[in-house]
């Protein structure tokens, strides 16, 4: 799920590049759909993991950051 985050992370980051507003607003959608699933496994299943749960937490509460900062950066272009 991690991963998943990241990937989507890196794509949203080519539209802010190329300035296409709307394109990352599309975007987000995806964003969120993924944030949401991850978030239930992380916060349900993580611990079967113990290593790496609490990583794996801190980065879900970074993506959800990322995803409001490029919600605003979306609204505040158009």
């Amino acid at each position: 799920m991690e991963e998943g985050e990241q990937a989507v992370g890196f794509a949203a980051y080519g539209y802010v590049n190329a300035k296409d507003w709307d394109g990352l607003a599309d975007h987000i959608f995806l964003m969120k759909s993924i944030e949401r699933s991850a978030g239930f496994f992380i916060t349900k299943f993580g611990w079967l993991c113990p290593l790496m749960w609490s990583p794996y937490l801190d980065y879900h509460k970074a993506f959800q950051s990322q995803i409001r900062l490029y919600e605003k950066r979306a609204r505040e272009r158009k």
